[in-house]
């Protein structure tokens, strides 16, 4: 959670390093004009870490509750651009979001730590409309493949691998690799010892 100065510079900079890797200034310019996925990724999550420090800061000041409201505007602006739905406080720092440009990230109500690949049509959530039922949670350094759906009380463990299309309704452990619908353990990317 992003509670001070410190920690936004933190998570923008993680942010940054992964959707980016290490771009100097010119770079950038051109990432931006051509719109480029991890350009447009790290504006959108930009948007997000900053209306994530003011939502918690807005008490302090008045200027403050100015900057909420604007950083609320542009974060609305691009998750209508860009037709991701990730709300604020769900997701720890680095996450890299891959091919923004064909959209379709919806999470609700969920927990993902620090680290998360994504693609595009992914969605992660509860099974109903009822906000109080149990979430899915994610581990750290997690990868998930296209068109994933993560559904329901399913706990992921740091280093799993799902791939494309697979639908997610029971626990995946750690450094697994799972394919399919419904989702199964296929495999093991467990370091050697």
């Amino acid at each position: 959670m992003i509670q001070t100065r410190d920690d936004l510079r933190h998570y923008l900079a993680e942010d940054r390093r992964v959707n980016l890797g290490n771009l100097n200034r010119s770079q950038m310019i051109k990432a931006r004009m051509k719109d480029i996925g991890g350009y447009s990724a790290w504006r959108f999550l930009k948007a997000l870490r900053h209306l994530e420090y003011y939502i918690n800061n807005s008490r302090r000041s008045p200027i403050n509750k100015l900057l909420c409201g604007y950083w609320r505007l542009r974060y609305t602006r691009l998750t209508k651009r860009y037709r991701l739905e990730i709300p604020p406080f769900t997701t720890g720092y680095g996450l890299r979001i891959s091919h923004l440009s064909c959209g379709g990230v919806v999470f609700s109500n969920c927990t993902v730590g620090n680290y998360l690949d994504l693609r595009q049509f992914t969605t992660i959530g509860n099974k109903g409309d009822n906000r109080h039922e149990e979430q899915p949670v994610l581990g750290d350094h997690v990868f998930l493949g296209c068109g994933v759906s993560i559904i329901g009380n399913v706990h992921i463990g740091d280093h799993a691998t799902i791939g494309a299309g697979s639908v997610v309704v029971k626990d995946i452990p750690a450094y697994a690799i799972a394919v399919g619908n419904p989702c199964r353990v296929i495999g093991s990317n467990a370091p050697a010892q």
